[in-house]
């Protein structure tokens, strides 16, 4: 999943529909999300508040579904403002912020097959170049 540079709440908002329209007969999955054009300041504290509640009224379709998710992203006061909404917002899986895509594919691919769970031999990772 491929975040634009100005996401805000609405992109969330979309981005969490459309993951739960994707997946109808409800497949367990880890998602990997690129968040390396998005700015420290795209999401206000109030959007942040928002995106939990959204998280909180789709609850118990990703508490069935999803089994882990992972955060790229370069910027690292972006991942500290996502580990402090992963602290104020807790997810019932396991989720987690890297600096690098493949490091992130790694610890979501060890997360999956802890889970049972097989994936492809081939990466999902792809080091596209990124507007700034």
């Amino acid at each position: 999943m491929r975040y634009p540079q100005q996401a805000d709440i609405r992109d969330y908002r979309e981005a969490v529909l459309d993951s739960m329209a994707r997946n109808p007969s409800k497949i367990h999955y880890g998602v990997i999300m690129d968040m390396r054009s998005v700015g420290a300041s795209s999401l206000s504290s109030k959007g942040r508040q928002e995106a939990a509640l959204l998280m909180k009224e789709h609850d118990a379709w990703f508490r069935e579904v999803v089994v882990c998710s992972v955060r790229v992203t370069l910027n690292p006061i972006m991942r500290g403002a996502l580990t402090v909404y992963d602290w104020i917002s807790p997810a019932h899986w396991p989720r987690k912020s890297f600096s690098a895509g493949s490091l992130a594919e790694t610890w979501a691919r060890d997360r999956l097959a802890a889970a049972g769970i097989e994936c492809p031999p081939k990466p999902v990772w792809q080091e596209l170049a990124i507007k700034r």
